[in-house]
């Protein structure tokens, strides 16, 4: 047997079998960070849960537009903020469906209570879903009046 290298604990003989760390033969960086990239990539698009549809986000701005309709009748300026009207449709049994968003009515809402509401709109327009026409609109009104579960901006 060949002299024991103090490095490596292997003798000198055996050494020239082990594979080489020389930087030379290692994977490119760029290799790595591609890979890393995807990795990364990967994550955020599966672990997220980021792949809500156009009606998904719909039906959340429906649930936060009830929060922003909220006003106070005292405030000098309750409702003068607007938003886009949701879109609801209703079988011949009365059941309520949320369609779309109205790309040409505006519901007035609260300003204090309308930013949540206009984040949910943008992230629907950023996703590259459409708004639809309706053919009647009404007048958005700066008023607060009493609803049946308190008071709410005029539409």
């Amino acid at each position: 047997m060949g002299d024991i290298s103090p490095a490596a604990g292997l003798p000198v003989a055996d050494q020239a079998k082990q594979p080489s760390l020389d930087r030379s033969t290692s994977v490119p960086k760029q290799v790595l960070r591609f890979c890393l990239a995807c990795a990364v990539t990967l994550v955020a698009a599966v672990g997220c849960g980021t792949t809500q549809t156009c009606l998904d986000i719909v039906k959340e701005y429906d649930q936060e537009k009830n929060n922003a309709l909220t006003c106070d009748p005292a405030s000098s300026d309750p409702c003068s903020d607007q938003s886009p009207v949701v879109i609801k449709g209703v079988d011949a049994n009365g059941n309520v469906s949320i369609e779309a968003l109205a790309s040409n009515c505006n519901h007035a809402v609260n300003p204090a209570r309308s930013a949540s509401l206009h984040e949910i709109f943008r992230r629907f327009q950023a996703s590259g879903c459409a708004a639809q026409p309706v053919p009647v609109c009404q007048a958005v009104v700066n008023q607060c009046t009493q609803g049946a579960a308190g008071p709410i901006c005029a539409p």
